[in-house]
């Protein structure tokens, strides 16, 4: 487990890094590095500069350079007694279709599809799936 001194310890011997190359440097995962620095920002142990694809972290005495600041983002201001605009129904995504899955008494899988035909599996797809399924989510 990382720690915040092997973090500040790191900043102090690379000078202002990004998450990755602390994680490369303290073996440890640039997400963990990216989460405990911050915390740090808010308690003011480190500071930070550049947009979050580029943003550098650095000891509160260290100069970070080179760094490009993320642009001001203006508010549009909205027109007196105007009213916001709703969302474009004609760009609504259509609701996913529906499955249900049913089973038969020779262990087989039915799916059934609103307005299709049953796809039917024999025992042996239903227990490759099933296979498939335990491999990739926990249950």
């Amino acid at each position: 487990m990382i720690t915040k001194e092997q973090i500040l310890a790191a900043l102090k011997k690379l000078g202002p890094s990004s998450p990755t190359a602390i994680g490369n440097t303290l073996g440890a995962e640039p997400s963990s590095v990216g989460y405990h620095l911050r915390n740090m920002l808010k308690d003011k142990s480190v500071k930070a500069a550049g947009t979050s694809n580029d943003r550098l972290y650095a000891l509160p005495e260290q100069t970070i350079e080179g760094v490009k600041a993320a642009p001001p983002q203006e508010r549009q201001k909205r027109k007196k007694g105007g009213k916001r605009k709703g969302a474009d129904p004609s760009r609504a995504r259509a609701a996913a279709p529906l499955y249900l899955p049913a089973f038969t008494a020779e262990q087989g899988m039915v799916i059934v599809q609103e307005g299709q035909a049953p796809q039917i599996f024999s025992p042996e797809q239903t227990q490759a799936i099933a296979d498939l399924l335990l491999i990739h989510f926990e249950i």
